[in-house]
Parts: structure tokens; sequence; C-alpha cells
């Protein structure tokens, strides 16, 4: 069995990137929180690893949304 800490910590983590990239440098800080969220989920901190999954696809497809609507 995956040591469930360590997953929490990389889901606490994507959590944290996902929410950041609102901010600062969101082509990078999205796919980090994805990846952070899918590492999480892998090491046994389901629940939260998809949070984070979700969050950061989330957030890409929002700012998609929103960057289309600003330039049309």
């Amino acid at each position: 069995m995956p040591d469930k800490k360590k997953g929490r910590k990389m889901s606490n983590l994507g959590i944290v990137f996902a929410c950041l990239s609102w901010v600062v440098l969101p082509i990078v800080f999205r796919p980090v929180a994805v990846i952070l969220g899918l590492k999480g989920y892998f090491l046994g901190d389901e629940k939260r690893g998809i949070i984070a999954v979700v969050l950061g696809v989330a957030f890409s497809v929002a700012s998609a949304v929103t960057a289309m609507v600003m330039i049309s």
C-alpha cells in the first residue's frame, strides 16, 4: 500500500498550484497541478488527487474560454 502521507502532500501541492495559477504563470502551474494531482492519486490520496486534477483542468478550460471572449 502506498504511503498516504506522501500522496496527501502531492495532492495539497496540486491544489495550491491550481489556485496559484490564476495569478502567476498559468501556462506553467496548471500542468504542474494536474501532474501533482495524478501523483497524489496514485500514491494513495484518491479524493484530493482528483480534486487537484479537476481544478487544474477546469481552470485551464475557464482560462481558454475567457481568452476567447476577450479576443472576440
